[in-house]
């Protein structure tokens, strides 16, 4: 399938690419560039399958879960987002607000079927802090078939086709042996530990080792600008990370401007 696709393909660079691939050759940035800036969707999940098959076989890894959405009121207004409510709108037919009772009353209707996720998902509710969300997850753990590691830390995923262990680190036991876990599957999920030490030595950071910037994006050091979850601004959002991105693109197009 994969060769029929490329001989469709008249871009040169494209079809080098490919052959990369076709080859076991791993692209290069450039090349990644190149892709995303001329590649059709289609042909990028083309390379992309090619490759995971390649290294898995034809099998594909599913998560068993259910949503659960404590509630649709959220102090944001993200522009694309017809599905939050405001407090002051909590009373209107289409608000609502779970209580406990009624999270837990969802979670006994799996009681018996084949869950390993609890999945809860819902709008930032202004009186539904850290607090509420410990009790809550506290509480969920008694389902006996769900596991939640908290403070843990994955050290090695290991498997030869497929992923068959998992070696975690407890940080509550300090000084225990990594414990390993048989598993499935592993699905990754980017965290919140900055990955800011490549300009550790030019910007300041701070104790999170998040960049810290002005509402211009700018940072400590002249002519470098940051957005985004590295930086130090509060809320971690995909939209909101976007838009610290066009902030800082700006800035920067206007320091250029000033400086020719």
């Amino acid at each position: 399938m994969i060769n029929s696709i490329i001989k469709t393909i008249k871009d040169n660079r494209l079809i080098e690419i490919a052959d990369k691939v076709l080859n076991g050759e791993r692209i290069t940035t450039d090349d990644g560039i190149y892709l995303f800036k001329h590649a059709e969707v289609g042909y990028l999940g083309t390379l992309a399958n090619y490759i995971r098959e390649h290294r898995h076989g034809n099998k594909t890894f599913f998560n068993k879960n259910f949503h659960i959405e404590p509630t649709n009121i959220c102090v944001f207004d993200c522009k694309f987002c017809a599905y939050s409510r405001f407090l002051r709108e909590k009373d209107n037919y289409d608000a609502w607000e779970l209580t406990e009772e009624q999270i837990y009353d969802s979670i006994k209707a799996y009681e018996g079927k084949d869950i390993t996720e609890v999945h809860i998902v819902g709008g930032v509710h202004p009186k539904m802090g850290l607090e509420y969300f410990k009790n809550l997850i506290e509480n969920i753990k008694v389902e006996k078939k769900i596991e939640l590691l908290m403070e843990s830390q994955i050290m090695k995923i290991t498997g030869d086709k497929v992923v068959s262990t998992i070696t975690v680190v407890k940080k509550a036991l300090a000084g225990q042996p990594p414990e390993e876990l048989a598993v499935d599957g592993v699905f990754i999920e980017i965290g919140r530990v900055a990955n800011t030490d490549l300009v550790a030595d030019f910007v300041k950071r701070d104790e999170r080792g998040q960049i810290i910037v002005d509402s211009d994006g700018q940072t400590s050091h002249a002519g470098i600008f940051a957005a985004g979850d590295v930086t130090s601004n509060r809320f971690k959002q995909i939209v909101i990370a976007c838009g610290q991105g066009a902030v800082a693109a700006l800035s920067a197009y206007n320091f250029l401007h000033k400086i020719k």
